[in-house]
Formats: structure tokens, C-alpha cells, sequence
């Protein structure tokens, strides 16, 4: 078991090590997103929460919205809500 997990390892970090030398162009960008729903059948509702880092979610809008934005510590409230 000792040797297979060192060949894992080796095979892991000698990936990490080669992908510093793979172009930026051919990197595509990911975002995560935690979603979770629930079901409550006593009160006939359904749940809904996702769970957004907030410096993907302020890029996306930018980008969309071409507006500057500060989730965290936003000047005003009113634009935020």
C-alpha cells in the first residue's frame, strides 16, 4: 500500500509541477457554487440556498453589467440590497 501511494503522489505533484509550465490561454476558468435544497413536506415549501464566493459573483457582475462592484464593503447599502 506504501508504494502505490507514493506513485500517486509522485504522479499528483509531477501534474502540479508540469501545469506551471502550460500556457494561460489553455486554462479554462472554473467557479464554484454550493447549492442546497430541501424539501419541507409539513409546510409544503421548498428551500433554496446557494453558497457564491463573492469575488466571482462581483467579476460576473462587472463583466455582465459593465458597473463596479463591492459585495463586502460597499459604500452604499441601497445598491447592494
Amino acid at each position: 500500500m506504501g508504494i502505490s501511494l507514493h506513485k500517486w503522489l509522485f504522479v499528483f505533484f509531477f501534474l502540479i509541477a508540469s501545469s506551471a509550465f502550460v500556457p494561460k490561454k489553455y486554462f479554462h476558468p472554473y467557479f464554484v457554487t454550493v447549492t442546497e435544497i430541501q424539501h419541507n413536506p409539513k409546510e409544503k415549501t421548498l428551500e433554496i440556498s446557494c453558497k457564491i464566493f463573492t469575488d466571482d459573483f462581483e467579476k460576473t457582475l462587472r463583466s455582465n453589467y459593465n458597473t463596479n462592484v463591492d459585495l463586502l464593503n460597499s459604500k452604499d447599502k441601497s445598491k447592494m440590497d
